[in-house]
């Protein structure tokens, strides 16, 4: 609706409620003004009168002249204004009164008094007093007429201000602006530039000259603009040329890139397999030592469950008919021990293929599967299988192993040879730094290797800490990154700790710190948090 209006009808809303409020402040000034100086007018004009009539009606009321206060009296309340006159002695008595005795603020009925004083022995003596009565009726009247006066006159000054308002609208906005139509037309019908006649100082002035200016500027670009035209084929030809063949670059370069690309990940992928066949390599000593042992169970009690078993089978012979009691005793003792000895074999029998599955999975190409494990037992089994490593690796090594394993630690859900490979890795290193350290001869040290294992809500925090060597501040950073290793050349291939990275934090979205102090010791946590659920069942490993 207000877009609709035209300027002179906006111009108007706007101007008539603010020329209406000024008026009334105007007319609310100008009839406060007036009332003032007429209350005060009246006000002085009681008092004069009171004061004179006091000095009037003093001898009269010194000599107790009733006649003559009556006289005064009555003169009085012919004045315009007068309502009734009282004049009371010394003691505060009525000596004489005339009209209207109460003042009344509904009636408009006020009082003025005045001390009646007369000298005596040269001092003035109080003898008493005159009231006098008085109606502003009269004031109000012509308060009346004051305010159709100034009502009058403030309408008339608001019709002058918007009678002056569009006149200084109509030559200061809209003449400038019908030629501003004017000659925007023009221009559209013309499809050329039309200049604004209106040379002033003011702001419509600056508007005429920055449209002129505006035009004239239009017009040198459009000039401009058709020489660019003239060839702007040649140049779209030209640049359509050199984008096919920048194309075809970015063609080339891509199919350079996806094969580099595709070449990288087979690298990564034998890389990481190659990782995992030279662990394996380096705990093979180990592992075939833990193999060996339970090996030699396995024999011993199997040769010793034979010559047992020879022993009751000439038990049997000698007593073939009804055995004795002592015979009987000698048979369940051998029954028993060949039980006992069957169940170790078993048991061993079990640790060996535990071992060998453990190094098939270690050995394994492609993803895993997620398992409800104890990492506590995955831990022990990881830390054996370095330490037997080591010792076969490195002659002459040692290191004691110290555990602190919650016993109550919580299965979780997490792939156990993943984490295998995490914690031989870090106890790897481990006792690598404790034997270089045993190599610089520091007096008093015994390597130690401790490993801890807590959890909380979040999840499962296990900590492999030596005392070895430390790793230098400027390389701490960079332990994780692939191929970095502080080891001599062929000692070491720099993927251990990297793989071990992209374990923890990739397939089990856990984390990996390391602290260390030069000299003094290392130590590694690593974070895996608590899963009642597996993963790849509930897509969190996607």
């Amino acid at each position: 609706m207000w877009s609709r209006l035209s300027l002179r009808l906006k111009f108007l809303s706007l101007v008539v409620p603010l020329a209406i409020s000024v008026s009334l402040v105007f007319f609310l000034f100008l009839d406060n003004q007036q009332r003032v100086e007429a209350e005060a007018t009246l006000f002085e004009r009681i008092d004069d009168l009171t004061k004179v009539q006091s000095g009037s009606i003093a001898g009269p009321l010194w000599s107790f002249n009733i006649q003559q206060l009556d006289l005064v009296t009555s003169s009085m309340i012919n004045d315009l204004d007068v309502v009734g006159v009282s004049v009371l002695d010394e003691a505060g008595a009525l000596a004489a009164s005339d009209g209207v005795q109460e003042e009344s603020s509904e009636e408009r009925i006020f009082a003025r008094q005045h001390q009646v004083t007369i000298s005596d022995a040269g001092t003035d003596r109080v003898i008493g007093q005159l009231r006098v009565f008085y109606s502003d009726e009269r004031l109000q009247t012509d308060a009346v007429e004051r305010r159709l006066a100034a009502l009058t006159a403030t309408t008339l000054l608001i019709v002058g201000l918007i009678i002056g308002a569009l006149v200084g609208l109509q030559y200061t906005v809209l003449v400038p602006l019908g030629r501003f139509a004017t000659a925007i037309g023009l221009a559209r019908e013309s499809n050329q530039a039309v200049s604004v006649d209106w040379d002033t100082e003011d702001e419509m002035g600056n508007v005429a000259h920055a449209y002129n200016d505006l035009q004239r500027q239009q017009k040198s670009d459009e000039a401009a603009l058709r020489r660019i035209q003239d060839n702007l084929e040649d140049l779209v030809e030209m640049r359509t040329e050199t984008l096919a063949q920048r194309e075809n670059q970015l063609v080339l370069a891509r199919d350079k890139a996806q094969g580099a690309l595709e070449e990288l990940r087979a690298t990564q992928g034998r890389l990481i397999q190659s990782q995992k066949m030279a662990s394996l390599g380096q705990l093979s000593a180990g592992i075939a030592h833990e193999i060996k042992n339970p090996l030699n169970f396995v024999n011993n009690f199997s040769m010793i469950s034979v010559e047992m078993m020879d022993e009751l089978k000439d038990a049997l012979e000698m007593h073939s008919s009804e055995p004795t009691d002592a015979t009987r005793a000698e048979i369940s003792e051998l029954t028993q021990i060949l039980v006992e000895n069957l169940e170790k074999i078993e048991h061993h029998g079990q640790r060996a293929d535990n071992i060998v599955r453990n190094m098939l999975l270690h050995s394994r190409d492609g993803p895993a599967d997620f398992q409800l494990s104890q990492i506590n037992t995955v831990l022990s089994e990881a830390i054996n299988l370095a330490f037997h490593s080591s010792r076969a690796e490195i002659e002459g090594f040692n290191v004691t192993i110290r555990e602190d394993l919650d016993p109550d630690l919580p299965k979780t859900f997490c792939v156990p040879q993943d984490l295998s490979r995490v914690f031989i890795n870090l106890a790897s290193n481990a006792m690598y730094a404790t034997h270089q350290k045993v190599g610089l001869g520091v007096s008093g040290y015994e390597p130690l290797l401790t490993v801890r294992t807590s959890f909380d809500d979040k999840g499962i925090v296990i900590t492999v800490q030596d005392n070895g060597q430390g790793i230098p501040k400027s390389s701490r950073d960079k332990v994780f990154e692939p191929f970095f290793t502080s080891k001599p050349t062929g000692e070491g291939t720099g993927l251990g700790l990297s793989l071990a990275y992209d374990i923890v934090h990739g397939t089990h979205r856990g984390h990996i710190k390391l602290e260390s102090e030069e000299g003094e010791m290392t130590k590694v946590s690593v974070f895996i948090p608590l899963l009642g659920d597996n993963p790849q069942t509930t897509g969190r490993t996607e």
